[in-house]
């Protein structure tokens, strides 16, 4: 009986040192988690694909994954596929867990570009007044609506973008400077615009004459 436990004992100390060793060899030879990272491209056009990767070199399997896509959007595969849905440019990161509780991250930064026009297209830069609306005595503006909507004020930055080929419905409101911070209304025209179907982007002035037909015409820069 003494001597079954005698080797009973033995077996479990060679076993403890066995064990030590190897802990100890494991922990020698360890190195943290490391790896490359991928990006199938950093810079794309609105919409496109983004394929990422993360190849670890070092470190114990099984590995977790978070990818953070910089857009507020996360992923836990290993190679995960991302479209933005916004231009900018977005620091994209992975941070990798290795079985023995190391890290490592690894960034690149994506940038996401606009796609160019599917036409070209028309920008007024600005509008030509009416010399009968001209104030002598003071400053005179004017708000610009296309298809009904409000596109140019007296308080906003010029530039409207039409579509070529188009027809769309102007309307013009005049107003002159009265003194004392009032303007005074002056006259507004109502017509429409034969944009020109054109094969380069055309910057142009907006012409308005209430003495000519069609009222409203495009003045290339």
């Amino acid at each position: 009986m003494k001597a079954t436990k005698r080797k009973i004992l033995i077996v479990v100390a060679v076993s403890v040192v066995a064990l030590a060793v190897i802990a100890s060899s494991l922990a020698y030879y360890y190195q943290p988690v490391r790896g490359t990272g991928y990006a199938s491209s950093t810079d794309v056009l609105l919409g496109e694909n983004v394929e990422f990767d993360f190849s670890p070199t070092q470190g114990i399997g099984p590995y977790e994954y978070l990818w953070a896509f910089g857009d507020g959007t996360y992923s836990h595969e290993k190679n995960p596929t991302h479209a933005y849905e916004g231009p900018g440019t977005y620091k994209a990161f992975v941070n990798v867990q290795d079985a023995a509780g190391k890290h490592c991250a690894w960034f690149t930064d994506i940038i996401v570009r606009l796609p160019p026009p599917s036409q070209p297209m028309v920008f007024i830069d600005d509008v030509s007044y009416p010399s009968t609306f001209s104030n002598p005595s003071g400053d005179s503006y004017f708000d610009l609506y296309v298809d009904g909507k409000l596109k140019i004020s007296h308080s906003s930055t010029l530039g409207v973008t039409l579509e070529p080929g188009t027809n769309p419905e102007l309307h013009i409101w005049f107003y002159w400077y009265a003194g004392d911070g009032y303007y005074v209304y002056h006259g507004d025209f109502l017509g429409h615009l034969a944009v020109p179907s054109i094969q380069t982007d055309l910057h142009c002035v907006l012409h308005c004459d209430p003495q000519a037909d069609p009222k409203f015409w495009l003045i290339p820069l």
